[in-house]
């Protein structure tokens, strides 16, 4: 079986994991894309020229699949079968996260991009939705449920797992974070689905806690990280909030394993892997309610109310101060990130190959 797997010019954790895990049957094969701006050349590589190379480069009789809803648009156009789409969140077609800094500011641009992207969701010959949450996103969309297949992204259980306390330290003092403090940790991104001016509120609402600080890991977007800062600073929170602009994939374990609480905000995830990531650390989570969270935490964090900071600051307070629950969270974490290996994600992916390769003929 012959994959061909179209990916970004810096291909996301799902796909790097997928791909060094197939069975010696599937031959997979990365097709990256260019890095290309949000600007009319850009617009000309994605709709012109990314779809020309694609057919180029792929291999006769392969299963071509586009790892994120972003390349939809290699669909919207004439493409033989056997073709697959993995949706890990429809992000570019809801309004309510529009942001100039993520999209062109070219109104006429982006609604014909959106529908590009929902024509290449319907001409795909299978969908594979990461949590039912997406797939539910699909169905409402208008895909056919019988055509998407629900497969979760999984967790590294070796590389992810409970660290040396003194381990966990060396790497904590590396990237500066002052010993002797209590560290509540937010991995992720800057959009603002990820609810980060609520989380700083919630944490302003900690303030006589000086023996605790936040540390956000991420790389910086513009303007977001000039307006945090300014929110930060506007909190009195300048010396208590550190940005990490990047941690290495091999210290990251080691950054959960430091930190007392792990939270996530966000107001849309279609899965979450930062939660799963520190449950497997050993780590207590503590997420919000919204879309895929608790179909993927299950019983294994605490939750609170993503759009009222006084339930996000007392669901961190909770965790910091009640050892007896800090050990019930770290024994259901670590069971909860066990139940989901990347060997799941990949046998649920050679199914669905299966499936469109037979449905193909």
């Amino acid at each position: 079986m012959r994959v061909d797997l179209v990916t970004g010019a810096v291909p996301p954790k799902y796909t790097l994991e997928i791909a060094r895990r197939f069975p010696p049957g599937v031959e997979c094969r990365l097709l990256p894309s260019k890095g290309y701006a949000d600007s009319l050349l850009g617009l000309a590589y994605r709709w012109i020229d990314h779809p020309a190379k694609v057919r180029t480069h792929r291999r006769p009789g392969s299963v071509l699949h586009l790892d994120s809803l972003t390349l939809g648009y290699l669909f919207a156009w004439s493409v033989p079968s056997p073709k697959v789409l993995t949706c890990l969140d429809i992000v570019p077609l809801l309004r309510e996260f529009d942001d100039p800094s993520y999209r062109l500011p070219n109104g006429t641009v982006q609604s014909l991009e959106a529908r590009l992207l929902v024509r290449g969701l319907h001409r795909a010959d299978r969908l594979i939705a990461i949590s039912e949450h997406v797939r539910g996103d699909l169905v409402r969309l208008g895909c056919q449920k019988s055509r998407v297949d629900v497969v979760r992204m999984g967790v590294d259980l070796q590389r992810y797992t409970v660290r040396d306390r003194s381990d966990c330290a060396a790497v904590r003092a590396r990237y500066g974070i002052p010993n002797g403090k209590r560290l509540v940790l937010f991995v992720g991104t800057e959009h603002p689905r990820k609810n980060l001016p609520t989380l700083f509120r919630a944490f302003e609402r900690l303030r006589n806690r000086e023996d605790t600080i936040l540390v956000k890991v991420g790389a910086p977007r513009m303007p977001q990280r000039m307006q945090l800062r300014d929110l930060a600073s506007s909190l009195g929170l300048r010396e208590r909030i550190l940005f990490l602009d990047h941690v290495d994939e091999e210290e990251l374990p080691h950054l959960y394993g430091t930190a007392d609480v792990v939270v996530l905000p966000s107001l849309y995830e279609g899965f979450g892997l930062p939660p799963l990531e520190a449950m497997a650390c050993g780590t207590p989570v503590a997420v919000s309610r919204e879309t895929s969270l608790p179909e993927v935490v299950g019983d294994g964090g605490l939750y609170f109310d993503a759009r009222d900071d006084a339930s996000i600051a007392d669901a961190l307070s909770r965790i910091l101060d009640d050892p007896s629950l800090r050990a019930e969270m770290i024994a259901r974490g670590t069971a909860r990130a066990a139940q989901f290996p990347w060997k799941h994600t990949v046998a649920g992916l050679v199914k669905t190959y299966e499936k469109v390769l037979e449905e193909a003929g």
